[in-house]
């Protein structure tokens, strides 16, 4: 699925990291509390894989997308979109996340129509791009959760992708959440970390977690006036 801050480019190089931790330890349990698109956990094999994410719209839309693709409609008008963008409540759940990722601007939340022209659809693209991920999104349970909620488990590899800031920029790269604070979150690692094996995405880590991959990449985004950055997945490392 497209889906802003995705790591879908970066998965062939994430997954085995992670894919590696799993076979390794013989665990049973895979979460990620921050699923977005679900690039990365259908990818990954697992015996138990749970999704969670904040947006229920997003949840919503992934869960039809496991049941029943039939009802997606081929494309989506600009009138379309916009009756949806102000009128959710008239809406399932499924089809205003629907909506509101497949025919916005670079995938973000209702963030303006995405025009296409002559040659291309970007809603029917995006739809397309769904379906497509259908198979590996059937043993996957996803829920919507506040991350902060996720308490008291034990066993689990966890993969945290959480909004964050690109530098130079005053906006979060994820649409959609207002404010983040990123000490809450990494405390949050620390106690969660306990008793799992938690590995996270961003451009940097307190001390206390260790950088097991990083890449360069460009970032596509209006809001930043460094369109380079350095993308890195670290490891938790208690002391």
């Amino acid at each position: 699925m497209v889906y802003k801050g995705s790591k879908i480019k970066l998965a062939k190089y994430i997954v085995p990291i992670i894919q590696n931790e799993i076979d390794t330890n013989g665990s049973k349990h895979y979460l990620e509390p921050f699923v977005g698109g679900a690039n990365i956990i259908d990818k990954i094999q697992c015996e138990n894989k749970i999704g969670y994410d904040i947006n229920k719209y997003l949840i919503a839309l992934l869960q039809q997308a496991q049941n029943d693709v039939s009802v997606f409609p081929e494309t989506i008008t600009k009138e379309e979109f916009y009756n949806v963008k102000y009128n959710k409540n008239n809406y399932p759940d499924w089809y205003v996340g629907l909506v509101g990722f497949c025919a916005s601007f670079a995938s973000s939340f209702f963030d303006g129509y995405a025009h296409g022209n002559n040659k291309r659809d970007y809603s029917n693209e995006r739809i397309r791009n769904i379906i497509k991920q259908v198979p590996n999104l059937k043993n996957i349970k996803f829920e919507t959760k506040n991350y902060l909620d996720i308490k008291d488990i034990s066993g689990y590899i966890i993969y945290a992708d959480p909004p964050y800031f690109q530098k130079n920029s005053k906006k979060p790269i994820y649409v959609g959440i207002d404010k983040f604070d990123e000490n809450i979150f990494w405390d949050w690692c620390r106690e969660i970390g306990k008793n799992n094996i938690l590995f996270v995405s961003n451009y940097d880590a307190p001390y206390d977690f260790k950088c097991v991959f990083e890449k360069q990449h460009r970032i596509f985004s209006k809001d930043t006036e460094n369109p380079v950055s350095i993308e890195r997945l670290y490891k938790y490392e208690q002391s």
